[in-house]
């Protein structure tokens, strides 16, 4: 006989098909779990597990922990035991309403007034008597209107006496040919005296020649070339408005501005209208200045091509160029923008240069604009004044911020220019000098012109003592009473030197101008004093001086020892020394 063996497709007895059916879907799914829904008891069910069909055949099933059955539902509780209602709280008695006051008694409305007796209206008084209008004035007679006024009419003033060189000495400036409207203005002034460069200028600059003028800086340049072209507009007026005929162009903002107040001071009484443009600052007030028309245009080159572009500017009636700091606009490299702009202007215009240094390079261009020049040289080319007292500090490149604060500690530097080679050295120094409660503010090329103006003011006015300036800024820096000029990095160039203690001793005033140099800046030093043919005293004692630096002893032992007279040395060692000509 076989062994039992369950059909798994069919349902045995005592399986339902649907679970047969979950029992499939475990096999290929273990995480099946099938949907129960409780169904009624029937009273015939049969028992879960079937008996074995034969007696001696045991059964091996048992039912699945899925297949068992869901745990009985919780009988309910039985209801509790019926509670009556408790009593009803007893209703409140009636209170009959209070009774209505009587009502009051009938009072009868007052009597109206009686109606006002009637009045008749009052007559209107008799109208006027006519009366005929006066009669019109007779018109006038015809007058033509009278010719509009020009913008601008200046009459000319004829000099005090022909132009020519003056003869003998000049003391003043009423020998210097200069109109009254001049004298006036420089009377109010306060100048009594001309300076050597104005007395050399002056006159040529009248006569119409090209002048080349060279002179240490707070000399009077300006006023050279300001006076003398003054006077020729003022002498050969236009009628109408006014057109450009006179350029001056400057290599920094500062300096324009410099320029542009001495053409205000001295031009106050004669009519003679003036404006200057330069970058940084808005396009728009300068446009509309020139729309007015002007006379002069003071003007860096850069913002002059941007309105030349614009066409606001016309050069083709220009009489007369200026190029103050020519040597300084040659080396920030504007050569060929003026040598473009000399193109727009007529052949026979007046060209003066003035500066206060005359390297090689700017001599080609000195010849390609100007005509047979008069070239005047007050002092020695790159000579420093002789009220300035030079000295130099050796010091560490780290001890020299020490150095400064030291320095500074001197109630006798009143008001200080200090000169960096970089911007941001300049800030810096400015930065540290502020730390330390000292006032001082910075002033550079990356400033906007509005900071710089503002930075200088208060230099002038005395609510900053040290001023902190880059190279742009030694030209163009007209301040009178700076005591002190210290040099924090020695300059690039050696003229940048001249021009930087140039911002001291001006106007007749003593100064002193100290300069730090580190190691490295050695070679600067020595290309300074062959420049300005002259060495500079080396301050010996001080506490950051390095060991090992020069001394003034020392470096005179040097130069006594190169002066002294060679021998007659030829090569070969001592055996040709002193022992007649060489051996062929």
């Amino acid at each position: 006989m076989k062994p039992f063996r369950r059909n798994r497709g069919v349902a045995s007895e005592g399986t339902t098909s649907s679970q047969l059916a979950e029992k499939s879907a475990s096999r290929f799914d273990p995480g099946f779990a099938p949907l129960r829904i409780a169904r009624p008891k029937k009273l015939d069910a049969r028992p879960v597990e079937a008996a074995p069909r034969n007696d001696h055949q045991q059964s091996s099933y048992t039912r699945p922990a899925f297949a068992k059955r869901p745990p009985q539902t919780p009988e309910r509780p039985a209801p509790r035991a019926f509670e009556p209602l408790g009593e009803r709280r007893p209703t409140r008695s009636f209170e009959p309403r209070a009774e209505r006051p009587a009502p009051r008694a009938f009072e009868p409305r007052a009597e109206r007034p009686a109606p006002r007796a009637f009045e008749p209206r009052a007559e209107r008084p008799a109208p006027r008597a006519f009366e005929p209008r006066a009669e019109r004035p007779a018109p006038r007679a015809f007058e033509p209107r009278p010719q509009p006024t020009p913008v601008r009419e200046v009459a000319p003033i004829a000099p005090a006496r022909p132009l020519s060189l003056p003869e003998g000495p000049v003391e003043t400036f009423e020998d210097l040919q200069l109109i009254e409207p001049l004298l006036r203005a420089i009377r109010e002034e306060g100048h009594e005296h001309p300076t050597p460069i104005q007395v050399q200028a002056i006159p040529h600059a009248l006569m119409g020649r090209d002048v080349f003028g060279c002179a240490q800086t707070g000399t009077g340049k300006t006023a050279a070339f300001v006076l003398p072209i003054v006077q020729k507009l003022v002498g050969s007026p236009r009628s109408g408005r006014p057109v450009l005929r006179t350029l001056v162009l400057s290599p920094t903002r500062e300096l324009a501005v410099q320029i542009a107040r001495s053409f205000e001071r001295y031009a106050r009484f004669t009519g003679i209208r003036h404006t200057v443009v330069y970058g940084g600052v808005p396009m728009g007030p300068q446009a509309f200045a020139l729309r007015r028309g002007v006379d002069v245009l003071i003007a860096t080159p850069g913002r002059l091509c941007d309105l030349m572009n614009q066409g606001l500017i016309n050069l083709s009636q220009v009489e007369v160029l200026v190029l103050d700091e020519a040597d300084r606009m040659l080396d920030q490299g504007f050569q060929p923008v003026v040598s473009d702009l000399a193109k727009l202007m007529p052949a026979d215009r007046q060209t003066l240069f003035f500066s206060a240094t005359r390297p090689s390079a700017i001599e080609p261009f000195a010849r390609e604009l100007l005509r047979d020049p008069v070239r005047l040289q007050v002092a020695p080319v790159a000579s420093t004044p002789d009220r300035v007292e030079q000295s130099v500090y050796f010091v560490d490149q780290e001890e020299k911020r020490k150095l400064l604060q030291h320095l500074l500690l001197n109630p006798a530097i009143t008001r200080a220019m200090v000169f960096t080679r970089t911007k941001h050295a300049a800030d810096k120094v400015a930065r540290m000098l502020t730390d330390s409660e000292i006032r001082a503010d910075a002033i550079h090329g990356d400033k906007t012109q509005g900071a710089r103006q503002r930075a200088l003011s208060s230099f002038k006015n005395g609510r900053v003592r040290v001023l902190v300036a880059t190279d742009v800024a030694a030209r163009g820096i007209d301040v009178d009473g700076v005591s002190h000029v210290i040099n924090y990095d020695l300059p690039a160039e050696a003229e940048g030197y001249v021009h930087r203690i140039g911002r001291t001793a001006r106007a007749g005033m003593d100064g002193a101008a100290y300069s730090f140099c580190a190691a490295d800046e050695r070679s600067s030093l020595f290309r300074i004093e062959r420049l300005i043919r002259q060495r500079v005293t080396i301050v010996d004692e001080h506490p950051f001086k390095p060991e090992g630096s020069p001394t003034n002893a020392s470096v005179a032992e040097r130069e006594s020892a190169m002066s002294a007279p060679r021998r007659n040395f030829r090569p070969g060692g001592d055996r040709f020394r002193n022992s007649g000509p060489h051996p062929s």
